[in-house]
């Protein structure tokens, strides 16, 4: 897995605007950026979840302004709803929590895969490697210590879970995610932090036995569910801010994910 220090020096030369300071081995450097796009839905009792899982539920108020001046409010919800985080140990017993991955690699470039146009009347499509060259022809080699984002359109039906989640009348799921050869192309022959959907899984719908999860989370890498305004920002050229949770011993979390360049 990939540091950060290394592309935030290059970001230098990217983008004015607002100013974020970070440090690489012991020097200051400057990213500046002009944009700033949110790459999350809000979380709410209506959220689709992947079926079989229980939905976020909002208890009553424990405190309110009208009676206690504050307000203080209690959530039930699993840590995989919303948009949110897949960390190793989702999948593999000996992976890391997400209090374990290392920050370093949850600020990282980013490539934004569309497939968008091929999504509107294949719901089940997939990722493949011809995509991810087809990228790099255009914008270059994926940046080493990418997070590699699919971008279906899918965002557009997250107010409503059926449409989202776009089951048959057999209840087979019908959305698109990467193939696990594309997986296995980022995991082998380019060197990335994690991958991202906007869709509610890695894998495509239809998927069964979720190998792309399989294969892609024991290696340590992370994965991000449900992200929201792809459409908004650029293929390559930006940077992730991903927000997870640091949850002791957790397999995931709803996360704040930001892009900005």
């Amino acid at each position: 897995m990939l540091q950060s220090s290394t592309f935030l020096e290059q970001a230098t030369d990217r983008a004015p605007g607002g100013t974020v300071a970070t440090s690489t081995t012991g020097s200051a450097t400057s990213l500046t950026v002009r944009h700033v796009v949110d790459l999350t839905h809000a979380l709410s009792p209506a959220s689709p979840v992947f079926p079989g899982l229980p939905a976020f539920v909002v208890d009553e108020p424990l405190f309110t302004h009208e009676a206690n001046n504050v307000s203080i409010n209690r959530y039930h919800l699993i840590d995989h709803c919303g948009t949110h985080f897949d960390a190793p140990y989702h999948v593999y017993n000996g992976g890391l929590r997400t209090d374990e991955v290392d920050p370093s690699t949850l600020v990282v470039p980013i490539a934004v895969i569309d497939i968008s146009t091929r999504a509107t009347h294949d719901h089940a499509t997939r990722v493949t490697p011809d995509d991810l060259l087809a990228w790099e022809r255009q914008h270059g080699h994926i940046p080493p210590g990418a997070a590699v984002l699919m971008n279906a359109g899918w965002g557009d039906r997250i107010n409503s879970a059926a449409a989202y989640i776009n089951a048959d009348t057999g209840g087979t799921l019908h959305f698109p995610g990467f193939s696990v050869e594309a997986a296995e192309f980022l995991l082998h022959e380019r060197s990335i932090n994690g991958i991202g959907v906007d869709t509610l899984s890695l894998d495509h719908g239809p998927a069964t036995d979720f190998a792309v999860h399989m294969a892609f989370l024991p290696t340590n890498r992370w994965g991000l569910e449900c992200l929201a305004n792809l459409d908004k920002i650029p293929p390559s050229g930006a940077y992730l801010f991903v927000g997870v949770p640091k949850i002791k011993g957790s397999s995931g979390g709803p996360t704040r994910v930001m892009a900005v360049w």
